[in-house]
């Protein structure tokens, strides 16, 4: 999975938490609540700015990595974290207290204080205008992305994302601008009614905007992978292997894949270095042995190998089982280490794994093919049908 997923929940996380926050002012009866996230919750609310253009930023350039400058985007952060440092060590009660003449009169945030640096008003001014001036700011470096041309990255992948990302700026744009029209009214109309702010219709915009966003990566998880950009690689050799492993075909509008030697690359490690012989194999040992991303590792699977890593790993793994059980070593290894030289955990999973895969065990499979000779050789490489391209 793309690491920028991180910082997409680092956007979320704020604005559900404001969410809350303003139910329980204006929806909820509950003080022990709103005492618990009151004021406490402020410096979290200003990183919903810079969580957003982070994961924009950095999906668009795919890298996961922050500079010395980009830390000037927590600024805002560790100053609300430090103007409530009284109140967080005040009294519970005393929260309580301000909690209750907060659900009762919503009009007094305009004049209790609760912070060192600045009126407690600064804060409902402060958060919209900062989303507002990020989800712009989100919305050039799209609009500059689109305008580049490359082939660094995969055609249709680079277009959903694209579009993915607009939405999520024009989304973060229009909830900001309505919070800001909210905390206009607030702020300008004396003595405002709760009735007055339960009518209008910012919460329930907000509340569909939000939910709508994790049905759409349900919908469209590729959006997980990022944008995934080809990176200079190191010659492998191919050398011819007697090995054999069905892959699919790869679908014809990603032959041209600018990750297709990638996933030639880790095709080529799974034939030479035989990795999915270790029991704990995983799909992290491909991204830290290659040295490649583990969202580019999860993209060249799902969509240029057309095949689960589980599967392959699998099929590797029951291809190396049946050379040894048609070979000497039979006669020499049990069928446990048969299966553990395989690269299967346990007996139990080998047998189950092998006749699933087969439909038979491998005492049957070995009794079928008796008559054929004691070793028999793999078809040849596999990934012939993968269409490899020339290593260069």
């Amino acid at each position: 999975m793309n690491r920028n997923i991180l910082y997409l929940l680092g956007f979320l996380i704020p604005i559900a938490a404001y969410g809350i926050h303003h139910h329980l002012i204006f929806f909820n009866e509950s003080a022990f609540k709103l005492a618990i996230i009151n004021t406490h919750g402020i410096p979290l609310y200003y990183l919903a700015g810079p969580m957003l253009y982070f994961y924009i930023r950095n999906t668009i350039l795919d890298s996961n990595q922050l500079s010395k400058l980009d830390f000037l985007h927590f600024l805002p952060f560790i100053i609300g974290l430090t103007s409530i440092l009284p109140y967080i060590f005040e009294d519970f009660d005393y929260k309580v207290g301000i909690a209750q003449q907060f659900i009762d009169d919503p009009n007094s945030i305009k004049t209790v204080h609760s912070h060192w640096f600045y009126p407690n008003y600064f804060n409902v001014i402060a958060r919209p205008v900062l989303l507002l001036g990020y989800s712009i700011a989100c919305l050039l470096i799209v609009w500059k992305y689109t305008n580049v041309k490359g082939n660094e990255s995969p055609i249709v992948q680079r277009g959903l994302i694209t579009k993915w990302l607009i939405s999520l700026s024009i989304l973060a744009f229009l909830v900001a601008l309505l919070y800001l029209f909210m905390t206009y009214l607030f702020l300008s109309t004396q003595n405002l009614k709760k009735d007055t702010f339960n009518e209008l219709p910012i919460g329930t915009f907000t509340g569909f905007a939000y939910a709508i966003i994790p049905v759409i990566i349900f919908i469209f998880p590729r959006i997980l992978y990022g944008i995934p950009r080809a990176i200079q690689t190191i010659n492998i050799p191919n050398e011819e292997e007697d090995q054999e492993l069905p892959i699919g075909q790869p679908r014809e509008n990603y032959l041209n894949d600018p990750l297709t030697e990638t996933a030639e690359r880790i095709l080529t490690y799974f034939e030479q270095s035989k990795p999915y012989l270790n029991t704990k194999f995983s799909i992290d040992d491909i991204a830290e042995e290659l040295n490649i991303p583990k969202h580019h590792v999860g993209y060249c699977f799902t969509n240029i190998i057309q095949t689960k890593f589980t599967t392959l790993r699998t099929d590797y793994r029951i291809a190396h089982a049946k050379r040894l059980l048609l070979s000497s070593q039979v006669d020499v290894m049990t069928m446990e280490g048969i299966g553990l030289e395989s690269g299967f955990a346990s007996k139990s999973s080998f047998f189950s794994v092998f006749k699933e895969s087969t439909g038979l065990s491998p005492f049957d499979y070995m009794k079928q093919h008796k008559n054929q000779g004691a070793y028999r050789k793999f078809p040849k490489n596999h990934s012939e049908n993968f269409n490899r391209p020339e290593v260069t």
